[in-house]
This record gives structure tokens, C-alpha cells and sequence, in this order.
């Protein structure tokens, strides 16, 4: 999920360019999240920085990535057992 969501560096030595995420895509618009309880148990640190800061770093990314864009979200989890 993290991949999809924020991309990946370099992933070989032929391969040169780096793959974008959803949120970098996204850039401008909207990005539906399905089932945000299952992303922000694995890593809620990324999605917080795209929220306020609107940056974030893939994995393999060396620099810092700018996005400008508002996150729709959905999950059928129980929020108030998940805060408490």
C-alpha cells in the first residue's frame, strides 16, 4: 500500500526513473482512500506529513516530494475502538 500510495525510488540499475505514487498523481485533485484504517495502522507518520506539510519521501526517494492535493477517505472499522 505504501508503494502505491507514495511511490518508489530507482528500483534497479537499468532502470533510471523513479515510479510516482497516488499522491503525487494526484497532484491538484482528490485521492480516494478505501479503507484509511488499514493504511494508517501500517505507517500513519506518511499520510500526517501529506496532511499538514503536504510533503512526503517514498521509499527510495532521496528528496522530499510536494503534492497539493485533499484526501477523500472511507472505512467500515469502528473509528472509536481505533482511538481509544
Amino acid at each position: 500500500m505504501e508503494v502505491e500510495l507514495f511511490g518508489i525510488g530507482q528500483v534497479s540499475m537499468a532502470d533510471h526513473q523513479r515510479k510516482s505514487g497516488s499522491a503525487e498523481r494526484s497532484t491538484g485533485g482528490t485521492l480516494f482512500i478505501d479503507e484509511i484504517a488499514e493504511c494508517v495502522g501500517r505507517d500513519p507518520k506518511q499520510i500526517a506529513l501529506v496532511l499538514v506539510d503536504h510533503t512526503f519521501h517514498g521509499r527510495g526517494v532521496q528528496c522530499q516530494v510536494n503534492v497539493d492535493v485533499r484526501i477523500v477517505s472511507s472505512t467500515i472499522a469502528e473509528s472509536e475502538e481505533e482511538i481509544a
